[in-house]
């Protein structure tokens, strides 16, 4: 399954902590989890939290490369 995320789309600010764009990341995947009934909603959560940290720790460093310019 692949799910894409559009990251110009999001509105964060420059100075955005992690908790932050994490919080914002974990929205945006919530939002566009596809249904899915052939699995738990347990997998499912645990599959949407490390689809969150893993789009919040590409888009921190992003965030902190715009920073350094």
């Amino acid at each position: 399954m692949k799910i894409t995320i559009r990251f110009d789309l999001i509105d964060i600010a420059e100075n955005a902590s992690y908790r932050e764009i994490y919080r914002v990341m974990s929205d945006v995947v919530r939002e566009n989890w596809p249904g899915m009934t052939s699995v738990s909603s347990e997998h499912q959560r645990l599959a949407q939290q490390q689809v969150a940290v893993s789009a919040a720790r590409h888009l921190a460093r992003t965030v902190a490369a715009r920073r350094a310019r």
